[in-house]
């Protein structure tokens, strides 16, 4: 739970700090939803790339064949990406929720 100003003690959803940005001109295309343990994290195709986050990707069969082979491997490897990643913002899920409606996403 994060505190947002307009909406009170919220739940969050975690990106990189590129999403907004291409939200804002329509490039959503452009962000991909990674498995970070039970959560979900929106990261752009720059982050994915700079981060080596590929097999993280949902959706990715060879995702879970990893997961499940090696899953120590597998998570640790994610942590060390993920504290490289200095570039994350926490959103207040109304407020991720409000941009993306807006703009027809």
């Amino acid at each position: 739970m994060i505190p947002c100003e307009k909406h009170g003690t919220c739940g969050f959803v975690e990106s990189c700090k590129h999403v907004r940005q291409l939200l804002v001109q329509g490039r959503a295309d452009e962000i991909s939803v990674i498995r970070a343990y039970v959560f979900r994290m929106r990261v752009c195709a720059q982050c994915i790339e700079k981060h080596q986050l590929e097999k993280y990707v949902l959706e990715k069969p060879e995702q879970r064949k990893e997961e499940m082979s090696e899953p120590d491997v597998f998570w640790r490897a994610f942590e060390a990406a993920y504290d490289d990643m200095d570039n994350r913002i926490a959103w207040c899920i109304h407020c991720y929720d409000e941009l993306h409606d807006k703009y027809g996403i």
